[in-house]
């Protein structure tokens, strides 16, 4: 049973990305002004460019124990992809992880908060969503200008 869960919860992630990948289709103008307006606005008048897209690898894995161990792997100088192929249980293990590019509301509400946080080349610590325990690393970020 608990196979057969993370199996329907692999499909769930997979088709999450196949979305994100596809671009900001369906969107609304009312999801976009939402979006904008949860930003703060800036103090001055200069403009800001506000990060709308990332690129996000991840390593999915099941188990806490287990993502704190690729994450220890990780931060001795393994090479993020090379680890994602050996122990991901996402599709996107055959690609090193990589997710490619997604913008708000495309993840599940975690996993998003943590990619946008993270800096290029940064790699977050364990995060928890209903798919596993994910190691997140954003290797690229597009913004807008306001």
């Amino acid at each position: 049973m608990k196979r057969f869960i993370l199996v329907l919860l692999l499909i769930l992630l997979s088709f999450s990305l196949a979305l994100a990948a596809s671009g900001k289709r369906g969107k609304t103008d009312e999801d976009a002004n939402s979006e904008v307006s949860e930003e703060a606005a800036p103090d001055d008048d200069s403009a800001v460019a506000e990060v709308t897209e990332v690129r996000a690898s991840h390593i999915l894995v099941v188990t806490e124990k287990e993502a704190k161990q690729v994450k220890a792997r990780l931060d001795r100088g393994e090479d993020f992809a090379e680890v994602a192929k050996e122990v991901s249980k996402c599709p996107s293990a055959a690609r090193g992880g990589d997710l490619g590019f997604f913008g708000r509301g495309a993840m599940v509400p975690e996993f998003e908060k943590a990619a946008f946080a993270l800096e290029v080349g940064e790699v977050s610590g364990p995060v928890k969503t209903q798919f596993g325990w994910h190691i997140i690393m954003v290797t690229d970020k597009k913004s807008e200008e306001q």
